[in-house]
């Protein structure tokens, strides 16, 4: 895995392909759902800061970062 790929923060490259493809390693994580045990999840990041309470609600109990130029919102 490419970690400066997967959190990098601006997918709107000139060549249409290459957007493309980094727009889908950044959002991969949507890949793996339900499949990741909770134990390996070190942090989350969120858009907005009243989605923490959500999280907070479901037993999260790890870091969380709001960070909203890394969604679609």
């Amino acid at each position: 895995m490419n970690f400066k790929e997967i959190y990098v923060e601006n997918w709107n490259v000139l060549d249409k392909e290459e957007a493309k493809r980094l727009k889908g390693v950044v959002c991969s994580e949507a890949l793996i759902e339900h499949c990741v045990e909770y134990e390996y999840v070190k942090c989350a990041y969120i858009a907005r800061r009243d989605e923490a309470k959500k999280l907070f609600d479901m037993g999260f109990d790890k870091g969380i970062t709001v960070c909203p130029y890394m969604f679609f919102c």
